[in-house]
């Protein structure tokens, strides 16, 4: 979900499920892209920034194992692919992340995925974390103060310079899926599974 008021609301999920609030009723919408009967395409981020609407989905064909993924954004009232790279399991060549997309309060897009994190500018993507396991999240209260988590226990801020991790999680198996701050404290979501199944909810908090 996103939006930027309540009376201008998105959400997107599975099967191409893509909804629009305009404060006064929920309008089905959708991306112009075709695939498999027995495939799956699914919206996996929208997020409006100072650029414009955008949506990231990801389309997977069961015959071939083949993953694509679309960048796209709004505009006269339909979405436009502005760019696909596909991606073949086990081997993952990302252009942007293909996770979730954040919108920093300044109007900066942002993108977290398999690979790391990515800055959209002058229209390319550009990557400013680089990392050998997913980024599930990012957040911050500007570009400068900005907290990412990741799987197995990554924990990352950054100062607008580098970025620093912190050690002390990086041996969990915490699969962490969510972070918030205020600038002053921050809160970090996620859970662990053990090998018959029984989730535990993980809560971090740090000042």
């Amino acid at each position: 979900m996103c939006g930027s008021s309540s009376s201008d609301l998105w959400v997107g999920g599975v099967d191409g499920t893509l909804f629009h609030y305009n404060g006064t009723v929920w309008r089905r919408d959708s991306v112009r892209l075709s695939y498999p009967k027995d495939g799956t395409f699914q919206i996996l981020g929208i997020s409006k920034s100072s650029q414009g609407l955008f949506l990231i989905a990801g389309k997977y064909d069961t015959p071939t194992g083949l993953f694509t993924n679309y960048f796209c954004k709004r505009e006269n009232e339909l979405w436009l692919v502005l760019d696909s790279c596909g991606v073949h399991t086990p081997h993952t060549e990302e252009q942007w992340g293909v996770i979730k997309l954040w919108t920093s309060p300044q109007g900066k897009l942002y993108s977290v995925g398999l690979k790391g994190i990515y800055r959209f500018e002058n229209e390319h993507w550009e990557r400013i974390l680089i990392s050998d396991w997913p980024i599930s999240n990012l957040y911050g209260i500007s570009g400068e103060n900005m907290f990412a988590v990741g799987y197995p226990g990554r924990v990352y801020h950054y100062n607008g310079k580098d970025w620093y991790q912190y050690n002390q999680f990086a041996n969990s198996e915490s699969i962490l899926k969510a972070v918030w701050t205020d600038g002053k404290e921050v809160f970090v979501v996620g859970f662990t599974q053990d090998n018959s199944f029984r989730t535990t909810t993980v809560i971090l908090r740090g000042k």
